[in-house]
């Protein structure tokens, strides 16, 4: 199977939803564990990536019906889980900022709301998309504790969070 057909098939939203099925068993232990210890959600932080983590962006099917800008299956369930569960949320994307308004309508059709923040890269003043997410992380998190920040690429995930979710993605690499 090639690559076009993996993506068309729908086996790649398929291992998506299954990756975002273990990160939410996870995340519900993690949260019963946080809970025994009067952990103060409010002080702590998911991250979610945008494309090809919440919103699918290349031409994909799931269950016979295409995704194409639509929610990956499985990331709007984690999405309000965690957010129900009291911890802030932000987006960070390698997004263009001058798409900042779109990225915000686009995730609040989606279901997507009731997060803290969003971010997009301003890429006339940094280039790298990996080096400006770690920047970002890492200034959030002299705010709060990062729990978890969820990725289609490494550069989403790093040390400044205690757990990193590294969703599968063989169409592009930032």
């Amino acid at each position: 199977m090639n690559l076009n057909e993996y993506r068309t098939s729908g086996k790649y939203l398929e291992y998506l939803h299954v990756q975002y099925i273990g990160i939410l068993e996870f995340m519900t232990s993690l949260i019963a564990n946080m809970k025994k210890t009067n952990a103060d959600f409010s002080k702590c932080m998911i991250i979610f990536d945008i494309d090809e983590t919440c919103i699918a962006n290349t031409q994909s099917t799931f269950r016979g019906k295409s995704f194409y800008k639509k929610s990956i299956p499985g990331a709007l369930s984690l999405f309000n889980y965690v957010r129900k569960a009291g911890f802030k949320i932000a987006f960070i994307s390698a997004r263009d900022v001058s798409a900042l308004q779109f990225s915000a309508q686009q995730l609040a059709e989606l279901g997507f709301r009731g997060y803290s923040y969003i971010f997009h890269q301003d890429r006339k003043k940094e280039p790298d998309s990996n080096n400006w997410k770690r920047k970002v992380r890492k200034h959030l998190s002299g705010q709060y504790k990062i729990v978890a920040s969820i990725g289609d690429q490494i550069g989403d995930i790093d040390t400044n969070c205690d757990y990193g979710f590294l969703l599968f993605n063989p169409f592009y690499k930032v």
